[in-house]
């Protein structure tokens, strides 16, 4: 049986740790979460900011009432020109990867910058995955030198955002710090394909799936679970699981197939049927 564990923002934001753990008993939530502090805690705005006694207080606390952080979510944008507010987002990260050992955990999960913000800016790519390249190599040191591990989330329209790409980030930083996060949804394209509704099909997801365990299974150290829908050839990918096309059991067969024991983190979930999607995981 995998371990389940949920996006902890997806229920709200908190004053404190107890205020949150009362909402997760009342709502029956599973007591593994991805944690993104800014996102989850109503006071606080940058983690740099953080001291080392916040940190510390906010892990006891989660200890306290059983609560496991599988991945410390840092979300960040390495495509930023402003120096200001990249030089801030790089000090969020370096801090974020500093404290994960005081939450027993030492991962830290990110995106890669949007196919969006490179047109915007002007950006080539060339340029683009320089930029990310830099980025990566910054925060890794940081990693290494904490014991700590960076996790990218390959995205569809991302600077990671398709096997080809994934290669070369792990070809060019070939380290144990170095994992990965597998959102099948996101790893979907997101229109201007015409073979889009392809993806609808039973037989290419599992091609799908199968590639991505086969390649990089031993790099995965968290799976994220959501649905989609295609509509207009064009992919809704904010849906909760088993409410849109996504192959749930076929997924979790080539993830079984390949020995993955990464947790099972749900996104965009449907509080209100979580106790249910967690019933039929299991069941699975």
């Amino acid at each position: 049986m995998y371990e389940i564990g949920f996006r902890a923002h997806d229920l709200g934001k908190f004053n404190d740790v107890e205020t949150f753990n009362e909402a997760l008993l009342k709502n029956n939530c599973p007591k593994n979460i991805q944690l993104a502090p800014t996102k989850l805690f109503s006071n606080i705005d940058q983690i740099s900011y953080q001291d080392e006694k916040w940190a510390l207080k906010t892990s006891e606390d989660l200890k306290k009432y059983n609560i496991k952080v599988s991945i410390l979510g840092c979300y960040v944008n390495p495509l930023l020109i402003d120096i200001d507010k990249r030089n801030l987002m790089i000090n969020n990260f370096k801090r974020s990867i500093e404290i994960s050992k005081l939450f027993n955990n030492t991962i830290v999960g990110t995106e890669t910058g949007t196919d969006k913000n490179a047109r915007e800016l002007n950006i080539t790519e060339e340029k683009r995955i320089n930029q990310f390249w830099n980025f990566l190599e910054t925060i890794l040191t940081v990693a290494i030198k904490n014991n700590s591990q960076i996790a990218i989330e390959p995205v569809a329209g991302h600077t990671i955002n398709n096997f080809e790409t994934i290669d070369k980030m792990l070809d060019r930083f070939n380290c144990d710090n170095l994992k990965l996060i597998y959102d099948p949804v996101n790893f979907i394209p997101t229109k201007n394909n015409i073979k889009n509704e392809d993806y609808l099909k039973k037989e290419t997801q599992i091609k799908l799936f199968d590639t991505f365990f086969k390649k990089y299974h031993k790099k995965i150290c968290a799976i994220h679970m959501k649905d989609f829908l295609m509509i207009n050839n064009v992919k809704k990918g904010d849906l909760s699981l088993f409410e849109g096309r996504l192959f749930v059991n076929e997924f979790i067969k080539e993830m079984t197939k390949y020995k993955v024991k990464s947790p099972l983190l749900l996104e965009n979930v449907n509080i209100k049927e979580i106790n249910n999607i967690v019933a039929n995981l299991n069941k699975i």
